[in-house]
C-alpha cells in the first residue's frame, strides 16, 4: 500500500470516528481511532512513512518522535486532526507523483 494511501484510509476512520486518550474504542457501538490507532489500523508496521509525513506537518519544534503524534492527537480538535492528514496526503501525493 503506498504512503499516500495509508494517510488517506486513515483520515477515513478518523472521520468516521475520532478517539483521544487511546489508539482505539468502541462507543455506541462504533470505532473510534486516534491518529496513531488509525495508522497502525490501516498499515501496522508498514505505516511508518505515513506516520513521519503527519509528524512533518504538525511538528511545531516540540515533537522529535512519533510518540508526539499522540500527544498532538490529544491536544488538537478533530477539526485539527483531519486537517493535519489533508496537509500530510497532499505532501505524500506530490513526492508520489514526483518519485
Amino acid at each position: 500500500m503506498k504512503t499516500v494511501d495509508i494517510l488517506i484510509e486513515a483520515r477515513k476512520l478518523i472521520a468516521n470516528g475520532w478517539a483521544t486518550g487511546t489508539g482505539h474504542r468502541i462507543k455506541g457501538g462504533r470505532h473510534h481511532f486516534c491518529s496513531l490507532g488509525a495508522l497502525d489500523r490501516v498499515a501496522g508496521a508498514s505505516s511508518e512513512r505515513a506516520k513521519a509525513y503527519l509528524l512533518a506537518v504538525i511538528n511545531d519544534g516540540s515533537f522529535t518522535e512519533i510518540a508526539g503524534i499522540a500527544v498532538w492527537n490529544d491536544r488538537s480538535s478533530k477539526k485539527q486532526v483531519l486537517a493535519g492528514f489533508d496537509k500530510a496526503i497532499k505532501n505524500a501525493s506530490r513526492r508520489h507523483i514526483n518519485g
